[in-house]
Order: structure tokens, then sequence, then C-alpha cells
């Protein structure tokens, strides 16, 4: 079932990238990823999808708001 019941409050260009998961992990140890804003969405076992916006701070992953994810 396809539904769209995600709502947004922002809007602005976006690209879609994939990163082999080492790669992901060599570049966030050695602090290269700071800065960098994407999005992680989360499927629990029910089948309910959760969107997250997250920035690398350093070498540390955090989750922003939703309206910070442009700025």
């Amino acid at each position: 079932m396809i539904t769209s019941d995600v709502t947004y409050n922002c809007c602005g260009p976006s690209a879609t990238i994939r990163i082999n998961g080492t790669d992901w992990n060599r570049l966030l140890a050695e602090g290269k990823l700071d800065g960098f804003r994407y999005q992680k969405a989360d499927t629990n076992s029910n089948g309910s999808t959760t969107l997250y916006f997250r920035k690398v701070v350093g070498r540390e992953l955090t989750n922003i708001p939703p309206e910070d994810f442009f700025r």
C-alpha cells in the first residue's frame, strides 16, 4: 500500500546518493563528513516508517528538526 501521509514544512533542492558502509564509517572517523546533512528512514516491524533528519557534527551523528535541514 502506498500512502502520502508525510508532510514537510520546508522545501529546497536535494540529491540522493548511496555510499558503501565501510566508506561511510571511514569518512566519519576521519571527520570528513562534518556538516553533512541527510535523511534516515527507519521501518519498524509493523511496517510504519519514521523519517529522521540528521546532521554530522564533528564525528557525531545528531538528529535535527526538519526546519533546520536546509540551513
